[in-house]
This record gives C-alpha cells, sequence and structure tokens, in this order.
C-alpha cells in the first residue's frame, strides 16, 4: 500500500521516477481480481447462535477469499437478540471458528475482554443505525485513497487520523478520522455519524466499515463495491495527473 500510495503523491508533485513507473507496471499487472459478483451468503433470518456464529464465520472467510482483507486484520460483529457476537482480537477472519464472543449490548458480560479492539465501534453504530451485521475490512485501495490529500498546508497535518476536520469524500462515501477507543476521537464517536444513510464508511489510513440490516450480504456487496470504486479512482487520478 505505501508504494501506491507514494506513486499517487509523486504523480501529483511530478516526482515519479523511471524505476517507479516500471515497478507500477508490474504491480499494477499482478494485482488480484475483485470478483465480478459478491458470493451468496446465509440469508435472514439469523435463528439462534448456532446460525450467527456460523454468518459471522462464512462472511468473514470471504472477505479473505476475495481479497478485501488480508488474514489478521479487519473484524466482524452481528447482533442477535440483546448480545452483540464479535470476532476476537488478533483472530484471523477467515478462522473465525471458535474466536467469536457473545457480548451483552448492556456491557453485563467481560466476555469484551478478547473480542476485537474495535468492540466499542461495533456497539455504537448498532445502536446508532439500528443495523445488525457491521462488516470491517481494510481493502487497499480504498485505505489508499483515504490518505489522498491536496491540502498540504493544513493546520493539523500529521494528524489527519485523528483530528481533520475537512469534509471528504470518494464519491458517496465519505472518509472521517478516528482510533481504537472511547476518547472524542474514538471511532465509536465518528463513525456512527458518518453512517447514517451510507453503505460505507472509511476511516482514514485504516479501513472500510459497511453495514447490513440482518445479515452480510449487502455489507459484504459494499464492501466489494467501494473497492472496486476505489481501485478504478485510484488509477483514473493517477492517470490525470501523469498525463
Amino acid at each position: 500500500m505505501k508504494f501506491f500510495s507514494d506513486y499517487l503523491y509523486d504523480s501529483r508533485y511530478g516526482g515519479v521516477s523511471p524505476e517507479q513507473r516500471s515497478v507500477m507496471e508490474v504491480a499494477r499487472r499482478q494485482l488480484q481480481e475483485i470478483p465480478n459478483t459478491p458470493p451468496q451468503l446465509t440469508v435472514v433470518p439469523l435463528a439462534g447462535e448456532e446460525t450467527v456464529y456460523r454468518a459471522l464465520c462464512e462472511a468473514g472467510r470471504k472477505t479473505v477469499e476475495c481479497h478485501l482483507v488480508d488474514s489478521f486484520f479487519g473484524n466482524i460483529s452481528c447482533r442477535y437478540a440483546d448480545t452483540l457476537y464479535i470476532s476476537q482480537t488478533g483472530s484471523s477472519p477467515d478462522e473465525l471458528e471458535g474466536c467469536i464472543d457473545p457480548c451483552p449490548l448492556d456491557g453485563s458480560s467481560y466476555a469484551g475482554v478478547t473480542a476485537s479492539s474495535e468492540l466499542i465501534a461495533h456497539r455504537a453504530i448498532i445502536l446508532s443505525t439500528g443495523m445488525n451485521a457491521p462488516l470491517h475490512g481494510h481493502p487497499k485501495f480504498s485505505v489508499i485513497l483515504s490518505m489522498d490529500c491536496e491540502k498540504e498546508s493544513c493546520p493539523t497535518r500529521g494528524q489527519c487520523h485523528i483530528k481533520c476536520k475537512e469534509p471528504r469524500f470518494i464519491y458517496d462515501i465519505p472518509i472521517v478520522p478516528g482510533e481504537v477507543g472511547a476518547g472524542l476521537t474514538g471511532l465509536c464517536n465518528t463513525l456512527p455519524p458518518a453512517m447514517e444513510g451510507r453503505r460505507g464508511v472509511i476511516v482514514y489510513g485504516h479501513g472500510l466499515f459497511t453495514v447490513a440490516q440482518d445479515d452480510f450480504n449487502i455489507a459484504f456487496a459494499n464492501l466489494r463495491d467501494v473497492e472496486r470504486m476505489c481501485r478504478e479512482e485510484y488509477f483514473r487520478r493517477m492517470e490525470t495527473m501523469s498525463g
């Protein structure tokens, strides 16, 4: 990702070297394809814990198989009744069997100790939007474009990931700052307002969040569609600035 990010920055300011161009030609040919159609995942209604666990494992595995996240990155959760089922911290999305924690939404259990570090953000998204199935990945071009900014003299330069106040979008997808935790700059505060009525939100330099009402079909399709859009937009910007 750093190579592609640096290349876009250098393209904007006319500093792409012949060596960079040569490497880009090779790298572009070796990019893994994003599937033209999303897989069919377990559909509603999610009836009982067993179905919830199966749906989470299935969706997590497909995000890796479709190159929308690398192993050990990203997280996934699903609300069923009054419990949020979420992948454990450090778990692999394609191997979630035995790595999902049930966390009561009222905070009455300590299961969250081993849950994803973004449990608070997932809980906030669910309670704010009324949706039940958040999906979070780190697709490459969504992350790369989130860091592409033309403002060189911004007063918060260098702290964009937590202090950017500039309204930024990639087409209809907002880009927000935010960090893990419950502080003022925590994802639990920056994500939910941006998610309202949107098919996804990109967190600066971090990754893409999508959400669906009851299962992961729409959330997965939006994750795929937004990353495809960002990949196309990346090369459009690159070619415009290079040409």
